[in-house]
């Protein structure tokens, strides 16, 4: 996506936090510090084949992109829920020896929605009174 792209349908998303700047920067700021953490988990949870940990990340980071209003990011992280759950079915039946799933392209999703969060936070702030 190109910066002018956007994940984050602001219109949806002022609308259920009732246009409040204040209420959008600690969302915002929520939605950021979760981010590395589940990075990290995300990277050590696919190189351990544990697909019940990436499951359990997927779950939630769908939920996240859900009350920011990324609504087709969290359509991705449900597709990539139910992609994981085949690749874990394939690995526990032995048809394949690693987990063969890789959802590298969904923490790119993230930095995006990160960096469009920090540019529309910035926007708020710049157009507050001062």
């Amino acid at each position: 996506m190109t910066p002018q792209q956007t994940h984050i349908d602001l219109h949806r998303l002022n609308s259920q936090i009732g246009n409040r700047s204040d209420l959008l920067s600690r969302l915002a700021d929520a939605f950021i510090r979760q981010l590395a953490p589940w990075q990290t988990d995300f990277a050590q949870s696919l190189q351990a084949g544990d697909a019940e940990g990436v499951g359990k990340l997927l779950h939630k980071m769908k939920g996240s992109c859900h009350a920011v209003s990324a609504t087709a990011a969290a359509l991705a992280f449900e597709k990539a829920e139910q992609t994981l759950a085949l690749a874990a079915q394939r690995q526990q039946t032995g048809s394949s020896k690693s987990l063969d799933w890789n959802g590298n392209e969904l923490l790119v999703t993230l930095s995006e929605i990160e960096a469009e969060f920090k540019r529309i936070v910035a926007a708020q702030s710049s157009h507050s009174p001062g």
